[in-house]
């Protein structure tokens, strides 16, 4: 019976290295399952994304800052390049003063775990007299293991 046990490691080791990469690469995967800290309480990368956008079309500011920490960042057409909690929650109080109908309707979702990134392809529907939509993408890259956004990049066109 000891001679086929090394040939049965050699499948237990393989069985293990498998569900390994898989959870690793598993976008439905709890972002806690990733550094093994429970900070994003098992969320996933995209569920994250769809309550951001979601805090966004219920006009909550309150909401859309809680995913933003000191050393958070933005970037996009009009504003540039933006460093800190306070210069990111600004350009959001902004566009909500600005465009106060504004709806991001999440088209796709493509997730990264191992960047700790979500790729949203958007459809904003700026609500106004002329009836504007715009199609966006944004790239909300997180701190790894958390819900908070370390870096928002918004591309129009």
């Amino acid at each position: 019976w000891l001679k086929g046990f090394p040939g049965m490691f050699c499948w237990l080791g393989f069985i293990i290295l498998r569900l390994a990469a898989r959870t690793a690469g598993d976008e439905s995967c709890p972002i806690s399952c990733k550094t093994g800290n429970g900070v994003a309480s098992g969320s996933t990368y995209r569920e994250v994304a769809q309550q951001y956008y979601t805090a966004f079309n219920e006009h909550n500011l309150e909401a859309l800052v809680a995913f933003f920490t000191t050393e958070s960042e933005l970037e996009d057409k009009n504003n540039g390049h933006l460093r800190g909690y306070d210069a990111v929650v600004r350009a959001h109080a902004d566009v909500l003063a600005t465009v106060p109908q504004v709806h991001f309707g999440l088209l796709q979702t493509h997730v990264s775990p191992e960047t700790a990134t979500v790729v949203c392809e958007l459809k904003v529907n700026l609500n106004n007299a002329a009836g504007t939509e715009m199609r966006v993408v944004d790239v909300l890259e997180f701190f790894p293991g958390s819900t908070k956004i370390k870096f928002l990049r918004a591309y129009d066109g």
